[in-house]
């Protein structure tokens, strides 16, 4: 629908039509793809994750970490270098493709542990040289790794389900949701919350017992 929408506007503003006939029909409101969907790993499953990849795939560990704790895409992890970072100021630079498809450059906190991780990985490489290899099918390799790591994979578990796991632990951790919004990368408020946080009835219950 999107591009059927920017064709026409396009046509338009070029005068191959009259008129921009979709001007008075809104938007559908619709869940979003599949991607959205993933679900988030809880703080159990995550230690598994690591501690599994750490012996059995120390190169997947470093990806995995860096995806947790980063809330990094798989493209934008796959084009890290060691000049997206600043390990003095503990930042990196994130180019990505917004919702709209336009090119974007977010400079973010780094999380402590991975400025010492990206220190170790970029030491006496050039500045553009990659620093994680993804497989070529992250979705698969992961819930092979889930399953391995004694995980249960049934749910939706993608890679992309680790951005959704690092939203989630920004917000279970208490983060207000305007500096997760921002950590998260996301134009609108409403996506971090709405497809990116996941809570679950123990979150609810503990929430109950504050009161």
């Amino acid at each position: 629908m999107g591009s059927v929408q920017s064709i026409l506007k396009w046509a338009h503003q070029a005068g191959a039509v009259g008129s921009y006939v979709l001007a008075k029909y809104p938007k559908r409101e619709v869940r979003g793809n599949a991607i959205r969907e993933s679900r988030a790993l809880d703080a159990d499953e995550i230690k598994k994750l690591l501690a599994w990849a750490k012996t059995n795939a120390p190169d997947r560990h470093d990806l995995y970490q860096f995806a947790l704790l980063s809330g990094c895409r798989a493209d934008e992890c796959a084009a890290m270098t060691p000049a997206s970072f600043d390990l003095t100021h503990k930042t990196v630079t994130i180019h990505s493709k917004d919702p709209r498809h336009s090119d974007r450059v977010d400079t973010v906190p780094l999380h402590p542990t991975l400025a010492k991780l990206v220190a170790g990985l970029a030491k006496g490489r050039p500045a553009d040289h990659r620093l994680f290899t993804l497989p070529d099918h992250q979705a698969e390799q992961l819930r092979q790794d889930c399953t391995a790591a004694g995980i249960d994979n049934t749910g939706a578990i993608s890679f992309h389900g680790l951005r959704h796991t690092f939203i989630t632990q920004l917000a279970k951790a208490g983060v207000h949701p305007t500096i997760t919004q921002k950590l998260a990368r996301h134009r609108d408020i409403a996506m971090t919350l709405g497809y990116y946080t996941h809570w679950s009835t123990t979150d609810e219950r503990g929430a109950l017992e504050k009161i």
